[in-house]
């Protein structure tokens, strides 16, 4: 039997995956199962899920690059238009399909004045040196490892307000006094920050293309 849907449907098999679960990839559904389960168990757990991923065909839609969009990189407005290679020339940002390409130039791009912003942040605030580190995350801003002094920033912060990428600096830099997220961090947060609870509100609002 085949899967019966009227998504795009990948199957990976695993032999020791605990539970069957999905995921939505360049219009794709994307389904991890256990390798004895039946194609007709698939089909519907797919069916159980159709709006979960009619909403993520939405997301994937309305996050995709356009032709003649604007696009903010630290607040600054740039024209998208299509080109041979990723590039920014007289405010114009070129752009190819490529996402390799179009990831390489955003780490280009945005590492340096993320880790320029975070310095002044740490040193304004009196906080110790880190080791800094940069990716792409899926479902987070940033990380931080208190015991090594570590932490990591999203390189997506690139398309949010300056405003809230700060509020992001400063609550990966608070866990370096406070590891949870307790009464004492949130009150440490707010002390550097007065504001933060708005910019992260604002944050919620923030557009971060798919490529």
């Amino acid at each position: 039997m085949q899967i019966s849907s009227r998504f795009d449907v990948k199957i990976i098999r695993k032999k020791n995956n605990k539970k069957m679960y999905m995921r939505y990839k360049d219009g794709a559904v994307i389904v991890t199962a256990l390798s004895f389960v039946s194609d007709e168990r698939i089909s519907r757990f797919i069916a159980e899920n159709e709006k979960w991923i009619e909403e993520q065909c939405v997301k994937e839609e309305q996050t995709a690059l356009k032709k003649g969009q604007t696009l903010y990189l630290f607040g600054e407005p740039f024209v998208l238009t299509e080109g041979k290679e990723v590039c920014i020339k007289d405010g114009i940002l070129y752009f190819n399909g490529s996402a390799q390409q179009w990831k390489s130039f955003i780490r280009h791009y945005s590492a340096g004045r993320l880790r320029e912003r975070f310095e002044q942040l740490r040193t304004a605030l009196g906080y110790p040196p880190v080791t800094l580190r940069f990716g792409f995350y899926s479902s987070r801003w940033g990380s931080c490892t208190p015991a090594r002094h570590h932490i990591s920033l999203s390189l997506n912060l690139a398309f949010v307000p300056k405003e809230c990428a700060d509020a992001i600096i400063v609550h990966e830099l608070c866990h370096l006094k406070h590891a949870n997220h307790s009464k004492a961090f949130y009150e440490e947060v707010r002390r550097c920050m007065p504001d933060y609870d708005r910019r992260i509100e604002r944050l919620k609002e923030a557009y971060i293309p798919k490529f």
